[in-house]
């Protein structure tokens, strides 16, 4: 007999994560409503939609991010963490519209100056 889960019902099968994970990837990459998920697919859009509630909640994609820098550093020959940072600008066009101009270093440029905090490898 399964075991119970924490809220009831029965736990899910090792094979149902991944599809589960195939799911949420087709709807990510095809940009379509989560009631609109093909029925080939062997869980319900509703099922789907409360794991990825549940995995975000847990901020279990930062985790899996995290892992994964991890282990490509490592593959690079660095260290897990990175040990020095540096800050990284640059100035991006806008399209026109009429209204006031942000100065930069007393260029007045036409959109946004964004910044962006980078390791050795950019």
């Amino acid at each position: 007999m399964p075991v119970r889960g924490d809220r009831g019902g029965r736990p899910c099968c090792e094979h149902r994560w991944r599809e589960y994970v195939n799911a949420l990837l087709f709807i990510v990459t095809t940009g379509i409503p989560w009631r609109s998920l093909p029925h080939d697919f062997t869980v319900t859009w509703s099922a789907t939609h409360k794991h990825f509630t549940k995995w975000t909640n847990t901020r279990l994609w930062e985790q899996m991010l995290a892992g994964l820098r991890a282990e490509d550093r490592v593959h690079a020959g660095r260290d897990k963490a990175p040990t020095a940072a540096v800050v990284d600008s640059s100035s991006v066009k806008s399209t026109p519209v009429p209204g006031p101009r942000g100065f930069d270093g007393a260029k007045k440029i036409d959109g946004i100056k964004r910044h962006i905090l980078v390791d050795t490898a950019g």
